[in-house]
């Protein structure tokens, strides 16, 4: 609560609920994430703040994909990490594309996430190992985003 008072523009009474708040249900971090909130806006912007939390809410499913722009997306793929994944004329399986973007360590573990319900492509779940992506799943016409349960996350840029 002290670095509240000290990095924060907030009046006495806002410090004071949230003081409460963390009393009352310490494991949901209302204090904390304010101290964020208010630090990230001081460091960058309140927009910037509020375009990376859409991104990180899209990113694990609670929001939709296709609503990022796409120099958000490109940011997001970049931060994961995962090289481009050259294709010829056809689109890579799903499985596929689960391993190459590092969200399982083999297909046969891709296939196993499939069939066990916790296989996502662009927040979709996947019900069939055989799936290939479509021309419809590349967002932006290049980008793919992958999940492996709720936190687990990849992506790939399909280049052609």
């Amino acid at each position: 609560m002290e670095y509240l008072k000290i990095f924060t523009r907030r009046s006495a009474e806002e410090i004071e609920d949230l003081a409460r708040q963390l009393k009352e249900a310490p494991h949901l971090r209302a204090a904390q994430r304010a101290l964020a909130d208010d630090i990230t806006d001081l460091v960058h912007s309140p927009a910037e703040r509020k375009a990376a939390a859409a991104a990180a809410s899209a990113i694990f499913g609670r929001e939709d994909l296709g609503a990022l722009p796409e120099a958000t997306l490109k940011a997001v793929v970049a931060e994961l990490g995962t090289p481009p994944m050259r294709v010829g004329e056809e689109l890579p399986t799903v499985v596929e594309v689960l391993a190459t973007a590092g969200v399982v360590p083999s297909r046969s573990a891709a296939r196993r996430a499939i069939d066990e319900g916790g296989a996502y492509l662009n927040n979709a779940k996947v019900t069939d190992p055989e799936a290939r992506l479509a021309d419809s799943d590349l967002l932006y016409g290049r980008y793919v985003v992958v999940r492996r349960g709720r936190r687990t996350v990849g992506a790939l840029a399909v280049e052609r």
